[in-house]
């Protein structure tokens, strides 16, 4: 898996490159390609709202199938690695997501779209230390 310095040098790379081929360009041109961008960019996000909404809906089936125990413990669960990673440990937003919990980078947005990251965010004040 990439690091953030080979993403940042991928990036920079693509960027030089896109504004090399921009300079090339027409106004006319550039006023097209902006538009096929935005078109594009519109109709990702618009996938990305559906499988989210998608996700909420079969989650929430999934909670209401669960026996009051399985809620009680999967609750229990949740809230000891939360008190783990964001109080005892003090850890950032990524931490408590792959070293308390186990998970991998698919969980990053999974715990924005719950709410977690606010909750994460809210529990400590940003200028204080997190362990990474």
């Amino acid at each position: 898996m990439a690091d953030e310095k080979d993403i940042k040098e991928s990036l920079d790379k693509i960027n030089t490159q896109y504004g090399e081929t921009l300079k090339k360009l027409s106004e006319s041109e550039k006023q097209e390609r902006n538009e096929k961008l935005w078109k594009a960019l519109n109709e990702l996000g618009e996938i990305i709202r559906e499988e989210q909404a998608e996700y909420e809906k079969t989650t929430n089936e999934w909670w209401d199938n669960l026996s009051y125990d399985d809620r009680l413990r999967a609750f229990y669960s949740v809230c000891k690695r939360i008190h783990q990673g964001d109080i005892k440990d003090r850890g950032s937003y990524r931490h408590v997501l792959y070293q308390v919990f186990g998970f991998g980078p698919d969980a990053y947005m999974v715990g924005m779209d719950c709410g977690y990251l606010d909750i994460h965010n809210s529990i400590v004040l940003p200028d204080e230390e997190r362990k990474d």
